[in-house]
């Protein structure tokens, strides 16, 4: 179950609510993380900790379904820069997400949780840097643990949420403040998706992934596959279940959306954006993680976008014909570690 459905059960009446004016393809909202691991019977053993942005895009909408990525992006071992870590996918509703909250559920947020003893509805002002917002924190209990999620009430934005669970032993705390929300200027208006893009269709990709030492001396170069089969999907959007397999590892899985509105991390792009794209083009500059997305275009059409960060390179590129991502670039510095990885399509969609 993602955020936006343990929400959805805790106020339901914004399952069925209209969408906040502000949320749109192409909407980004993007949050600073922290996250620690405990010994359950002992908190301040610490065994893990970690730090870096959750960045959240609106991709595509359609109907009643409003699709979203998280590109998790963590701090460099000397917290100057920070790094890819994973990207992940949810398809919520119009009325509530894992970000937002329709305004009118939540102005009704005691009566809709009347009766709910696990559930606390408090409100009041929240300073997050130099901002202060009128507040609604929903917080609720369960067996395992603590979830607060606190909303702007005017807008139904998420500013702040924070998660206390106990499993296996471990405790695991995970804290998320507001720390930017724009619109990102898409250069493109799309109708739809690449006919290609139908449930059950798959895409299949190969190649290697090296680590280096300080000397630029190679560590060790291992094969490197990954599978995407698309589970779900409408006219503007896809949702694609991704197995990661490294040579010596085992296979991991995750869910990860492609949509019309989306200028990065797609395993397709729609006809109109491949039109759009110029040779040196700037999309994008994120000055909360410092990065950059430019493109660059072959002589044969092929598209590709590079997201630049101080301390990583990430270069997909893409069919000029079909939309599909045909190849990823990738090098990542991390203090004395640098990786590179390259992967290219093998399987047609």
């Amino acid at each position: 179950m993602g955020e936006w459905q343990r929400l959805a059960a805790l106020l339901p009446a914004a399952d069925e609510a209209s969408e906040p004016n502000w949320l749109q393809e192409g909407t980004r909202v993007t949050y600073r993380f922290l996250s620690s691991t405990a010994d359950a019977d002992n908190p301040s053993d610490i065994k893990a900790t970690g730090a870096g942005f959750a960045r959240y895009d609106v991709v595509a909408m359609e109907g009643d379904a409003v699709v979203t990525t998280l590109y998790i992006l963590i701090d460099t071992v000397d917290g100057k820069a920070v790094v890819p870590s994973a990207a992940l996918s949810s398809v919520g509703r119009r009325g509530i997400g894992d970000f937002w909250v329709s305004p009118e559920a939540l102005e009704r947020a005691e009566e809709i949780t009347k009766g709910k003893d696990n559930v606390k509805i408090t409100r009041g002002p929240l300073k997050i840097g130099d901002k202060t917002y009128q507040a609604v924190r929903v917080e609720t209990k369960t067996d395992d643990g603590l979830g607060v999620y606190t909303f702007d009430t005017a807008s139904g934005l998420l500013l702040f949420h924070r998660s206390d669970v106990k499993a296996s032993g471990h405790q695991t705390l995970v804290s998320m403040t507001l720390a930017d929300a724009r619109q990102i200027a898409v250069p493109w208006q799309a109708k739809g998706a690449p006919s290609w893009v139908k449930e059950g269709v798959s895409l299949a990709y190969e190649g290697t992934q090296t680590f280096w030492l300080p000397d630029g001396s190679a560590a060790g170069t291992f094969a490197l596959t990954i599978s995407a089969v698309v589970r779900d999907s409408g006219e503007r959007w896809s949702e694609q279940e991704v197995t990661y397999r490294m040579q010596g590892q085992g296979p991991s899985t995750v869910r990860q959306a492609s949509g019309v509105a989306q200028t990065f991390n797609g395993c397709w792009l729609p006809a109109e954006a491949l039109k759009a794209l110029r040779n040196g083009q700037v999309l994008d500059q994120d000055a909360v993680t410092g990065t950059k997305l430019t493109v660059r275009r072959a002589r044969d059409g092929t598209g590709t976008l590079i997201e630049t960060g101080p301390a990583y390179q990430t270069a997909l590129s893409y069919d000029p014909l079909t939309g599909a991502l045909v190849a990823v670039e990738q090098e990542v510095r991390n203090g004395n570690l640098r990786i590179t990885a390259t992967v290219r399509l093998t399987e047609q969609p």
